[in-house]
């Protein structure tokens, strides 16, 4: 996931450094999830007639009402929150609808994993800090937050009629609810000595597939296309070194001096799905894209 701790409002495209990594250590069973994240930022909802997005009365009419539309500027979305209300607060049925096509996304890519995360935009504000719950009418549902953020809210139909406010502890306008997708952690564990090309690389390419997928939430966001994979290696005697062992003969790809090697997304290697070896385990993992000329 990319945490850049800035405020894009100039509507700047993605690039390939806004991909973030997370160490190798975290792959260990009792941590996190996710490695090497991307992330959009959104600003600026519009209002659904009659009704502010973030504002008003919950929905009580059994009603499920679609996104609003949303201005794709980078990173992260900032929540905006009513005037009336002391504390950032959103629809149930916003983080439901999202949460959906989550689960449809990972289970047509079981080698990604997608997740939502929130955070507060106060540098001094840690996540440890937060708390949010769901404000049932049948009683006030807490929200578990990891240390990284993530969050899931329950997906019940009786909720969804309901349509309650997520409530946190934070101020208006101060939350930053994020949008990430990423290697799941079962195929960045096999990036030891050996693995397949087309394990990572096709997962890679796939997220393209998320990405279009999430757009009926996002827009206005722009087409990213998925280059590649940049491994990140800890200093070392030798510099690090890939090798692709494709039937045309070997590809060798080294490290540069700051122990960073990028592994091309490349059409013919996935179809032929050529064995790679690596003299050591990455220590972080980086997806890697660009903006779409089209």
């Amino acid at each position: 996931m990319m945490h850049l701790g800035i405020s894009l409002g100039s509507g700047g495209a993605p690039v390939a450094a806004r991909c973030v990594s997370r160490p190798a250590s975290w792959l260990i069973p009792c941590h996190r999830f996710f490695f090497g994240w991307m992330a959009r930022r959104a600003v600026a909802f519009k209002k659904q007639e009659g009704r502010d997005v973030f504002g008003g009365t919950p929905n009580t009419a059994g009603g499920t009402p679609a996104l609003p539309g949303i201005a794709i500027l980078g990173l992260i979305f900032l929540l905006h929150f009513p005037a009336l209300a002391e504390n950032a607060r959103l629809p149930y049925h916003h983080l439901y609808r999202i949460q959906k096509i989550q689960a449809e996304l990972r289970q047509a890519h079981p080698n990604l994993q997608i997740a939502l995360q929130l955070r507060s935009a106060l540098p001094n504000v840690k996540t440890s800090d937060l708390e949010a719950y769901i404000d049932s009418k049948s009683g006030k549902i807490p929200l578990n937050i990891s240390p990284d953020g993530d969050i899931a809210v329950p997906l019940r139909d009786d909720l969804l009629a309901e349509d309650p406010w997520l409530i946190t502890n934070q101020p208006k306008g101060t939350m930053q609810l994020n949008w990430q997708a990423g290697l799941a952690r079962s195929v960045v564990r096999q990036m030891t000595n050996s693995i397949h090309y087309g394990l990572v690389m096709r997962a890679t390419r796939d997220c393209e597939d998320v990405q279009a997928k999430m757009r009926q939430f996002f827009p206005d966001a722009p087409k990213l296309v998925m280059s590649g994979l940049k491994l990140i290696f800890s200093p070392g005697t030798k510099p690090a070194a890939l090798v692709i062992h494709a039937k045309s003969g070997d590809r060798k790809l080294e490290a540069d001096a700051g122990g960073e090697l990028i592994v091309p997304l490349d059409e013919s290697l996935l179809e032929e799905d050529p064995l790679m070896t690596l003299s050591a385990p990455p220590a972080k993992v980086q997806l890697l894209s660009r903006k779409s000329e089209e």
